[in-house]
């Protein structure tokens, strides 16, 4: 930035990451004016205070006291948000939040969290208060835990070797199959049967239509998880464009979400594997959310075994 005074003089002031200069303004007919002090830089109240993440076996419960504020956005980070330029770094967990929120981070790693008004940061107001909007101290899910709703890492590993299973036991007088064994003609009833057996035809994909929920049509504003996952949907996978959708898709889902969007999203992502007659990683993303949405994934697992059938 670049300043002159009444006479010409040039003056060059370097604008800070904070984008504000402290300068008083003397009025003209001001003659004996008193020592300039640079003032402190004060940020603004965002409505957002007490700012709290606490770790609950595998989950973190964040509480926060808000006034006036009508969208809250939830974000977390790696590294201290202590800055504006820092929430670039952070992940968006949920917009329009209210206290208390849950989150399911990944165990092991220590995470900040900073809760800001949207309507701030739109208007350009937003300033982040380490102890009131954001978090000091990072939080940690501890590594015994094995995510949500899973129990400990130790008590789901089994020890080695694992058991055997003895068809000679199994079975008394069984013979254990080798490629010398005679084989032996089918008798005539069992030749039936099998004859009266129907035949499934062939499963085509195509034949399928593209399952999408309400929500995920809808048009957001700039910015939040609902936004990045509308954008893919209304995008590629609405243009069924399959490969796209699943590079976007699985692009999505590298980064941490929320449990609700990511349930969403691999109920898209496994949609993309079967139209890519990917049968197999269908059925593992259908499997995954069939808590969540076991009527939609129901029938999307059945198709996804027809498909293994071909």
């Amino acid at each position: 930035m670049v300043a002159s005074d009444l006479t010409g003089r040039r003056y060059d002031l370097n604008i800070g990451s904070n984008n504000l200069v402290s300068l008083r303004v003397l009025a003209l007919d001001e003659s004996a004016p008193a020592p300039v002090k640079t003032p402190v830089f004060q940020p603004v109240w965002s409505g957002i205070s007490s700012l709290e993440a606490l770790p609950q076996g595998d989950r973190v419960t964040i509480t926060f006291d808000a006034e006036n504020v009508r969208r809250a956005a939830l974000y977390r980070s790696v590294r201290p948000i202590v800055h504006i330029p820092d929430l670039l770094g952070a992940v968006i967990i949920q917009t329009r939040i209210s206290s208390p929120f849950t989150d399911f981070p990944v165990p092991g790693i220590p995470y900040f969290y900073a809760v800001i008004d949207e309507d701030d940061l739109v208007r350009g107001t937003l300033s982040i208060v380490p102890g009131l909007n954001a978090t000091r101290s990072p939080v940690e899910i501890s590594l015994s835990r094995g995510g949500p709703g899973l129990e400990p890492l130790a008590q789901t590993i089994r020890a080695m070797p694992l058991p055997e299973l003895s068809s000679m036991a199994a079975v008394p007088g069984m013979e254990i199959y080798s490629d010398n064994s005679t084989p032996v003609e089918l008798s005539p009833q069992a030749v039936r049967v099998l004859e009266d057996i129907p035949v499934r035809p062939p499963v085509d994909p195509a034949s399928r239509r593209p399952r999408v929920f309400a929500r995920d049509m809808e048009v957001y504003a700039a910015g939040g998880e609902e936004y990045a996952l509308s954008t893919i949907i209304r995008g590629s996978f609405r243009a069924m464009n399959w490969e796209a959708a699943r590079n976007e898709l699985t692009r999505f889902l590298a980064l941490p979400r929320n449990p609700e969007i990511t349930a969403r999203a691999k109920f898209y992502l496994g949609q993309c594997f079967y139209f890519l007659r990917h049968p197999r990683e269908a059925l593992f993303e259908f499997l995954a959310i069939q808590d969540q949405y076991p009527n939609e994934s129901r029938e999307w697992i059945q198709a996804s075994l027809d498909l293994m059938r071909n």
